[in-house]
């Protein structure tokens, strides 16, 4: 699938808008502050925790 070049131009386009954005508004709550500032903090907590329970659920699924 990876074989072809302007696949692999536009998925490490796609990853790097989307490391992009997240990175906006990890800022953007951050600078805000108050309530925001603490959701920002868990912010990458919660896609860690998200990333791990997605990845258990297909390992089960497709019973690696």
């Amino acid at each position: 699938m990876w074989r072809r070049t302007w696949l692999k131009i536009a998925g490490t386009c796609g990853l790097l808008g989307a490391a992009i954005t997240f990175h906006a508004i990890y800022n953007l709550l951050i600078a805000y502050g108050g309530t925001a500032q603490y959701i920002a903090y868990l912010l990458p907590v919660g896609i860690l925790a998200a990333g791990k329970l997605i990845f258990l659920f297909f390992l089960k699924k497709f019973d690696f």
